[in-house]
């Protein structure tokens, strides 16, 4: 409770320290940051009643107020598990494969909320290795990285696997222990996809670190409690006085066999007394010489000697003390045992030496006689000759070191037992080891020698050598256990029924497919009890009529789980009957057909698959001998030939050769390439029933036997009559227009020279009609213009000499091109524009209304490209100059 106590002590210490970190970790120049971001939190999800660090806190106070480990982990993810209001939480350990040494991982602890399914029970959950498991979650986890996100978003084996359990997002967080990986802890969500921040991650890591480390604490404080028992349990029953005392000689501890040889209690003497309060005034130098020298070098100063030791009652004990020093302390533990009742026969046995002597010397078994403490008095010449030993070498071992080291701890007992006056006389079959380390069975039979009081002097031991038989007996058992192995790990299960159907055995193996202990069913269950409720009234007929008309083999049943889960079996039953021919169990072997029945079921639909394909397949499809005959053949190639059905091409088709074949070569020729390459493909004529030829698009290939012989030939062919029809027709086409072509590529070059021939021409009149403007036209209009005229005839005179000049120019050749598409007054007035005339003006040149000019503007900036109002039309014309 001490311990609990500081346990606890520890644990708030750990948590106020928690506390403070996550509280300063919100230093004054994170808070604005930190606030804004748990205000947009707060905005995107729904509010949480605590906060993360309150959820710690609550989390590790379950774990402080509950001293059973499961209920307070339970009670921790709980508080984890509705602070975070997620659906699931669990934690998982990790482990390694006794046998692989594989990283595996196992569900320790969850806690769900009410409506959702719980995986606590889920065996995929058990001993799952990583590489099954999430081999990303291996490499991820133990180097810190956290595994966290919607399902949608992970790879598609895990993404399975983690939707099987509703489970939209999770957040899965390592859990470290002193550097190691440890395991993990998960968040699941099977309501909304949740996210998570890396604030809230470090703090559910080092909430998870609290629950690892009180399970390891838990675990750790369970095998020092263990530990302490176990050794408490061997000081205090170990059968010999023994006390601990201090460097000062301090009595510190004493057993309760101490209290019994030497009537003092323990208050008396802990803390109390010293060692040599109980020891002789004349031993006292030589003991505190021992006592400091073993301090200083444990091997200094004997371990056993002799030693007088007083009672309470001043009554002095002969013993015998053994005494080490406990390691790491300064402390010594020492045995008493008590050889005063040695001491006081030794007289009454040397009178009666001389007739033992003759009988221990000629007796027909090894005999030998030990003291109390194991050391050999005497043996004979046949216990020596048993163990192989001198009797130099044999006085100087102790009789327990000859024993196989599987037989001490029994033989410690069975002494102690026999010192206790327990029992009288000592039986025990055993193992001895001789000097030359082989072994020898023998039958011992210790007689106990005892002083006045009942206490063990000494023991004759009487050893009969059984080794042979021995050897026989160890043979038979391995042979039967070799049997029962058999039975039991066979890959098929065994079971035996009474008559009214109660299962009287059953093999390890039926056990384990059937998910029930032994417990659980032998004796206990009747054989209908393991039946889906369809299976067993056939049973019961089964069961009656095989009792009364011997075996029943290959019967296919189905049998349910303990989980309620069925699968298939095939078995095999024989009835036992004594010699009256009354039924007294059966003897039943069991085979999983559940494999079986998958491949029977796969091969059906294979089988049903492949025939739907080959009868209701558009091309044709078939199978035929070597020598030409058809197997098979479907309806596609029967009609393809011209006959009504399959059955009728494989009665009226004998000779494929001389009867399919337009060219019987084709035949040859295809059994040659087949016998060689394995396959054949080519296009080639076959003849139909009518007697018209179609051309038919093969593939054949050989079938294999198991064996390796050839089987048949198997194929497919496409009528591609048609298709070849339609080649040849392209074929010709393809010619004539080639042919044409020809032709039109010499009429296009007579074009390309007619062309040139134009342009020349056209070229040659520009040139002309420019010269006769230049020398017959503009002249007179100079004449012209000098002569008396008003202003508005020299506005007429001055716009005819401009547009006379405009032809020759490149700006009139540039508007005048296809390219802008205008018209010949957009070309008058975009003349004008370029000169600079205002739109009145243009207007009072050509005589119309102002609107025409600016509706013949517009469309000119239109076609000229000009879409912004900001752009000069005179600018763009003047540039065409």
């Amino acid at each position: 409770m001490n311990d609990w106590k500081k346990t606890k002590a520890h644990l708030i210490r750990e948590l106020e320290e928690l506390r403070a970190r996550v509280a300063g970790y919100e230093s004054i120049e994170q808070r604005p940051m930190l606030a804004q971001k748990k205000q947009k939190k707060k905005e995107n999800s729904a509010p949480r009643s605590t906060s993360l660090v309150d959820i710690m806190t609550g989390s590790a106070l379950a774990l402080l107020a509950c001293p059973n480990i499961s209920e307070a982990v339970d009670q921790a993810l709980a508080v984890l598990g509705e602070g975070t209001n997620v659906d699931r939480v669990y934690l998982f350990e990790n482990h390694q494969d006794p046998f692989s040494g594989e990283l595996q991982a196992s569900q320790r602890f969850e806690w769900s909320k009410a409506d959702i399914i719980s995986q606590r029970d889920n065996p995929l959950l058990i001993n799952q290795p990583y590489r099954n498991f999430f081999p990303r979650w291996q490499s991820e986890l133990p180097v810190g990285r956290s595994i966290k996100g919607l399902i949608e978003d992970f790879p598609a084996a895990e993404r399975e696997f983690l939707a099987a359990q509703g489970i939209l997002s999770l957040l899965v967080v390592p859990v470290m222990m002193e550097g190691h990986f440890w395991g993990f802890i998960g968040f699941d969500d099977c309501h909304e996809g949740k996210e998570w921040t890396k604030d809230e991650e470090s703090i559910l890591i080092a909430a998870a670190g609290n629950i690892v480390n009180a399970i390891e604490r838990k675990r750790t404080e369970e095998s020092l409690r263990k530990s302490e028992d176990q050794y408490r349990t061997i000081f205090e029953n170990t059968g010999t006085p023994l006390l601990i005392f201090e460097e000062d000689t301090t009595i510190y501890l004493v057993n309760a066999e101490f209290e019994r040889a030497f009537h003092y209690s323990r208050d008396e003497v802990e803390d109390r007394m010293s060692w040599m309060d109980i020891t002789l005034p004349e031993d006292l130098e030589w003991l505190k010489r021992y006592h400091y020298m073993r301090r200083v070098d444990p091997e200094a100063s004997p371990r056993n000697y002799e030693l007088k030791v007083v009672d309470r009652f001043g009554r002095v004990h002969e013993s015998y003390i053994t005494i080490a020093m406990i390691p790491g302390t300064m402390r010594s533990i020492a045995s008493v045992l008590d050889i005063s009742p040695l001491k006081a026969v030794e007289n009454a046995l040397r009178e009666s030496e001389a007739h033992y002597r003759a009988l221990f010397e000629h007796a027909g078994v090894a005999i030998a006689h030990v003291n109390a403490q194991g050391k050999f008095l005497r043996a004979n010449d046949n216990f020596l000759e048993f163990l192989g030993y001198t009797w130099e070498e044999l006085e100087k071992i102790n009789a327990r070191s000859v024993a196989h080291p599987d037989y001490i701890e029994q033989t410690r007992i069975l002494i102690e037992k026999q010192i206790n006056n327990e029992i009288n006389l000592l039986f025990q079959e055993k193992y001895y080891v001789r000097k030359d380390g082989a072994l020898r069975w023998g039958e011992m039979r210790s007689t106990p020698i005892r002083d006045e009081q009942g206490r063990l002097l000494s023991a004759v031991v009487a050893i009969v050598d059984r080794t042979q038989q021995k050897q026989a007996e160890d043979e038979l058992k391995k042979y039967l256990e070799e049997i029962e192995d058999l039975y039991e790990n066979a890959p098929f299960g065994y079971h035996s029924l009474l008559e009214d159907g109660t299962i009287l055995r059953m093999n390890k193996t039926e056990l384990s497919w059937l998910g029930y202990s032994r417990d659980e069913v032998i004796g206990k269950m009747k054989y209908a009890d393991m039946l889906p409720p369809e299976e067993i009234e056939t049973f019961h007929q089964r069961f009656s009529l095989f009792k009364n008309h011997g075996d029943l083999v290959n019967i296919e049943a189905k049998v349910m789980r303990k989980d309620g889960t069925t699968f298939d079996i095939l078995a095999t039953v024989n009835p036992i009957h004594d010699e009256k021919g009354n039924y007294i169990m059966s003897r039943d072997s069991v085979f999983d057909n559940t494999e079986r029945k998958r491949v029977e079921n796969a091969l059906a639909e294979s089988e049903a698959l492949y025939r739907n394909l080959f009868e209701n397949a558009s091309i044709g499809m078939f199978q035929s001998t070597f020598e030409g005959r058809f197997l098979r053949i479907n309806q596609a190639y029967a009609t393809m030939l011209g006959y009504e059905s399959p059955g009728e091409v494989i009665l009226t088709i004998t000779d494929t050769a001389t009867q399919i074949h337009a060219d019987p070569g084709n035949r040859a020729e295809l059994l040659a390439a087949v016998d060689r390459d394995g396959w054949f493909y080519a296009e080639q004529p076959y003849l139909r029933k009518d007697g018209s030829v179609m051309i038919g698009k093969l593939s054949v290939r050989k079938v294999i036997k198991g064996d390796g012989d050839s089987a048949y030939l198997e194929g497919i062919v496409e009528d591609v009559t048609e298709r070849k029809k339609t080649e040849k027709v392209l074929q010709e086409r393809d010619k004539e227009l080639q042919l044409k072509a020809m032709r039109l590529g010499e009429a296009n070059m007579a074009l390309k020279v007619l062309l040139k021939t134009m342009e020349s021409d056209q070229e040659e009149l520009k040139e002309r009609v420019l010269t006769n403007i230049k020398d017959q036209v503009l002249p007179y209009l100079d004449k012209l213009k000098n002569s008396p005229l008003n202003e508005l005839q020299r506005d007429y005179v001055q716009m005819t000499e401009t547009n006379l000049n405009e032809i020759a120019s490149p700006f009139l050749k540039k508007i005048a091109s296809g390219c802008f598409n205008l018209t010949m007054k957009e070309s008058q007035i975009a003349s004008l524009v370029r000169d600079g005339k205002t739109s009145k003006e243009i207007a009072g040149l050509l005589n119309v209304s102002q609107r025409v000019i600016d509706f013949h503007r517009k469309n000119i900036r239109k076609k000229l490209g000009l879409t912004e109002r900001g752009e000069s039309l005179v600018m763009l014309l003047r540039s065409f100059s």
